[in-house]
């Protein structure tokens, strides 16, 4: 008797949200309050003197309150509380975040000198900012991780490499490739556009060429950057959407999701183009981890264009 109404109270649903447990939401919003609570205690608005890490405690602060309320709201309604798992990711995901910011302002990791001695003055300090703004991202990531882990198999699990073998039409219907092509093509024609535009800008016949000292700051971010993108993009909210909205539209809201974190606070039009650059890499990222089965293909991508893009602007400033 006890037991029953125990699993009752935790695991109260109904058939058409396939028994989500109620316990996650709860303590998902649990935890969230608490962040609310702590981002307006006066020793966490002591530390605002200090550059943000991403945004302000305040943004935060009314992210976590909008998802709070929608998750709250959706968690009391039957026909609603399909919604709660995609908005308990979100919650964490914005909390993972608040976690880091409060560590970075708190505590900013320094690196070791000898990391210095490895890419030179230049690289090292390249490094270094690298290791404060990439590496404290470990917080969301095991946070989401560890949520879809405790859902435990309810969604479909890209969490690995990934088959490369797996045909596909994406780029010619008309003749199937295998995605170990694609991606052979794609890296191929990423670099060679590159190689174009080096030619064109005719910089490097005037100069000592490009520092390798910065490969390795390079290499890293690029790794480390794109590895929790697609683990927090592709491996945890794909599939959460995907569950939700349907695989076609779960695709399609995890891609915008993706273009809406890389908006520039340059300029409208610039946020604008890299929104729709962005979203639609997204995209095109989520249907090669549904294809794949996992999230190697769109990481090797991903790295390829950012050590495109850290290369360009090396260039482009020699």
């Amino acid at each position: 008797m006890p037991t029953g109404l125990f699993r009752q109270v935790l695991y109260r649903s109904d058939n058409k949200t396939n028994k989500i447990p109620d316990f996650i939401t709860i303590a998902v919003l649990c935890a969230t309050a608490a962040a609310m609570v702590v981002v307006n205690l006066p020793f966490f608005k002591s530390l605002s003197v200090k550059p943000a890490y991403f945004l302000r405690p305040e943004l935060y602060f009314y992210g976590l309150l909008v998802l709070w309320i929608a998750d709250f709201v959706c968690s009391l309604n039957a026909k609603l509380k399909k919604y709660c798992a995609p908005l308990n990711f979100l919650l964490v995901l914005v909390l993972g975040y608040l976690i880091s910011e409060m560590v970075y302002r708190y505590s900013p990791p320094m690196l070791p000198a000898y990391f210095f001695q490895l890419a030179g003055a230049k690289g090292g300090a390249h490094l270094s900012a690298f290791f404060m703004h990439r590496v404290l991202q470990i917080f969301p990531l095991v946070l989401m991780v560890s949520l879809i882990l405790i859902y435990g198999g309810r969604f479909p699990g890209y969490l690995r490499f990934g088959d490369l073998s797996v045909k596909t039409d994406i780029l010619n219907r008309s003749n199937p490739q295998s995605w170990s092509a694609v991606l052979l093509r794609f890296g191929i024609y990423l670099f060679s556009v590159l190689g174009i535009l080096t030619i064109l800008s005719r910089k490097t016949a005037s100069t000592g060429g490009i520092d390798t000292a910065l490969i390795l700051p390079i290499l890293l971010y690029a790794l480390w950057n794109c590895f929790v993108e697609e683990t927090i993009f592709r491996g945890v909210l794909l599939p959460v959407f995907g569950e939700t909205f349907g695989d076609t539209y779960g695709n399609l809201v995890q891609a915008v999701l993706f273009g809406i974190i890389h908006i520039s606070p340059v300029s409208i039009a610039t946020s604008v183009l890299r929104m729709v650059i962005f979203t639609f890499l997204g995209w095109f990222f989520g249907k090669a981890v549904k294809q794949t089965g996992g999230i190697g293909t769109s990481w090797v991508m991903h790295v390829l264009i950012i050590i495109a893009i850290e290369l360009r602007i090396m260039i482009a400033s020699l």
